[in-house]
């Protein structure tokens, strides 16, 4: 053979060789990729949806999915004395229960399933057994009640007058403790544990934080300015507590008391609620007739909704797609799409409604 010719063959043939090597390279590598890469798996569970190995963002601020379809929304309307019970699938009232007193401070206790009434001025506690809708039992007190929270069976009822806490055993309606607490206490609300409880100081300009074990303030916060209604989040990360006097909200995160910092709102804040993930805080402001849209990571309103008169408390579906405000000087709950920022729906419950809760029956 002429040794151009084969010369010539080698080289064509030592480069397809080459090309083939790399070949094999290339697909052995592809191979044992794929063999060691895991698939993107995504998992459904009752709480939300999650994604192994991306971080996926929801397409609305907090929402969850997998809704309890058995939520149940009570108001108490104060004027119109009762309890109104509405199915939050159809927003339809199914039962309502005449109190005999007009109502002004109201608490359900998630492990009793009860509903605790402060009337105020009559120094009585009704309490309402919310599984069989039936008035179970009014407690009668000797000093003028306000605001309450239930922790171990016992009810912790805030004494305006006396400026002190009292803790009440529900069964033998004997006041069992008497805590002292600041100036002009306002509101008390409890941890989701109920292994603390917070109490505004209106005066003090605290916030008292009793420990129900030893049934004693254990610590204060420090808010600066008048300190009154408190809303907690779910993930117990945040407690929010409101001024109606400079119209401004203080977010204090609980594992550092000391780092609080202000948001201004809107006229006469009063009751807050939080989205499930901690993404706003609705604020239901009494005296611009609005809601407030705060973000916690900008530590601003991003924007705000009309509803009735005087919104005086808010709470939030467990799904975060639904907020529902009671309007105390009104005769309707205002219904909002958290998502879309707007007003939805009213629904009509008689006059006075002032404490709106979402209940798992």
């Amino acid at each position: 053979m002429d040794d151009d010719l084969k010369f010539g063959l080698q080289r064509k043939f030592g480069i397809f060789g080459l090309l083939l090597v790399m070949l094999l390279f290339v697909g052995l590598t592809f191979y044992v990729f794929t063999l060691f890469t895991p698939l993107v798996i995504v998992e459904e569970s009752n709480d939300s949806v999650t994604n192994k190995s991306l971080n996926l963002t929801p397409s609305a601020p907090d929402i969850i999915l997998n809704t309890d379809p058995e939520e149940l929304l009570v108001v108490v309307s104060s004027l119109a004395k009762e309890v109104v019970f509405i199915d939050t699938s159809t927003d339809k009232i199914v039962e309502r229960i005449a109190l005999s007193y007009e109502s002004d401070f109201a608490f359900f206790d998630k492990t009793q399933g009860r509903l605790y009434i402060a009337h105020s001025d009559e120094y009585v506690i009704s309490v309402i057994n919310v599984k069989n809708r039936l008035l179970i039992r009014n407690i009668e007190l000797s000093e003028k009640p306000g605001d309450l929270v239930v922790a171990d069976g016992l009810v912790y009822i805030v004494i305006p007058d006396k400026e002190k806490v009292f803790v009440v055993d529900p069964l033998t309606e004997v006041v069992d403790k008497e805590i002292p607490v600041g100036k002009e206490p306002q509101r008390i609300i409890a941890s989701n544990d109920a292994s603390q409880l917070f109490v505004s100081n209106f005066r003090s300009d605290t916030v008292g934080v009793i420990n129900p074990n030893v049934q004693a303030v254990s610590s204060s916060i420090k808010i600066n300015s008048r300190p009154f209604a408190l809303g907690l989040s779910r993930t117990g990360r945040y407690l929010a507590v409101t001024n109606s006097v400079e119209s401004k909200i203080t977010i204090v995160p609980l594992k550092f008391p000391k780092r609080t910092r202000a948001v201004g709102v809107e006229t006469a804040p009063s009751g807050v609620a939080f989205t499930p993930r901690d993404q706003l805080v609705l604020v239901a402001n009494e005296g611009s007739n609005t809601v407030s849209f705060v973000s916690l990571n900008q530590d601003r309103v991003v924007d705000s909704v009309e509803v009735g008169i005087a919104p005086s408390n808010i709470v939030i579906s467990s799904d975060g797609r639904k907020a529902y405000v009671a309007n105390a000087r009104d005769d309707y709950v205002s219904v909002l799409d958290v998502e879309g920022i707007s007003v939805v729906k009213s629904i009509l419950v008689g006059d006075g409604p002032i404490e709106v809760f979402l209940v798992n029956v």
